[in-house]
């Protein structure tokens, strides 16, 4: 063969395989389209390497112009809920949904429950109608020693988180616009503002909040109090319907630390969790269904899967006998 055809060849086939390289891997992080990652890219990325379609693809393109570089995917928060209002002095959940800010990737995102945030959560507080940043709490930039769960390609994350982690000490009542960030500096998310709305406590509430208080000022937060078992001397505090402020902290501790067994615990003391709390309701109506073998526990992972898709992964973890809540039954 003639020598300038073959380059010529040489030449056009290098190309071809950059600009396919290029359109399917962004530094091991894009993939083809798909449903969900192979388990052996699952493997090697939560092993800490890169995936082995992305590895392949490294290794086989061309080396792409000096000018070309790759994005990396951020995370974004794809929405959050609050509650209608929020009594001074009790945990302020709200629940932060986070996807991949690019299609067709994953990334590593930090793992935030109702426990801890892990310094990973931030928030700027600006009065209605003002752009005035009246308080801020950044997040931790780096991700040392944080629990990380890989986002999957196409994946929505809702996590349970409590405000007063990252609010002042001291906030005064009335309503603010919040802006929720997520993540180390280098993938962080920032939400659209949301409103949310600080009252003062009723006497009810501070007669309720009075005997824990001080065991809450001890351990650090209201995450922290609910890991450590109740004085086996004290009878379980219940909650007393719906508008209690602390009823999500007593279902939980009464899933964890309880005297009966999960099978044994009626799926009718979860009403309580109204408003905000439906779904993780509904999921822990799941988790006591699969304790006591529940036949119609199929029907009720459909309807969680359907109904609220971003708890897919508790259901996944369920479903794959790696329930946190059995696991610490067991313990």
């Amino acid at each position: 063969m003639d020598a300038k055809i073959r380059r010529a060849l040489t030449l056009r086939r290098g190309a071809w395989l950059w600009a396919l390289g290029s359109s399917l891997n962004c530094q091991g992080r894009s993939a083809l389209p798909s449903s969900s990652p192979s388990a052996e890219t699952r493997s090697l990325a939560d092993a800490g390497g890169e995936p082995a379609d992305a590895q392949a693809l490294t290794e086989n393109r061309a080396p792409p112009p000096p000018e070309w570089k790759s994005e990396q995917p951020k995370l974004a928060v794809a929405h959050i809920a609050v509650e209608r209002t929020y009594a001074i002095g009790f945990p302020a959940y709200a629940a932060v949904t986070i996807a991949a800010n690019m299609p067709n990737a994953w990334v590593d995102a930090p793992w935030m429950t109702w426990r801890s945030s892990y310094g990973m959560a931030g928030i700027a507080l600006m009065k209605p109608g003002s752009t005035n940043i009246v308080y801020r709490h950044e997040p931790r930039e780096v991700r040392d020693e944080v629990p990380i769960r890989r986002l999957g390609l196409g994946e929505r994350r809702r996590m349970l988180l409590d405000l007063t982690e990252v609010l002042p000490e001291h906030i005064a009542p009335g309503a603010y616009d919040a802006v929720m960030s997520v993540g180390w500096e280098s993938i962080r998310g920032t939400s659209a503002p949301v409103r949310i709305v600080f009252r003062r406590p009723t006497e009810r509430e501070r007669a309720e909040l009075a005997p824990v208080a001080g065991e809450v000022r001890q351990e650090g937060t209201w995450g922290q109090w609910m890991q450590v078992p109740p004085d086996e001397k004290s009878p379980l505090h219940r909650a007393w319907g719906p508008g209690d402020p602390l009823r999500f902290n007593w279902i939980m501790r009464e899933l964890y630390y309880g005297k009966a067994e999960l099978s044994e615990i009626p799926l009718a003391r979860l009403d309580v969790l109204d408003g905000l709390f439906v779904p993780e309701r509904e999921a822990l109506r799941a988790e006591l269904m699969a304790a006591r073998h529940d036949a119609a526990l199929t029907v009720q992972i459909e309807r969680v899967r359907r109904d609220y898709p971003d708890l897919a992964w508790w259901i996944d973890d369920l479903v794959a006998g790696r329930s946190d809540l059995a696991w610490s039954r067991k313990k």
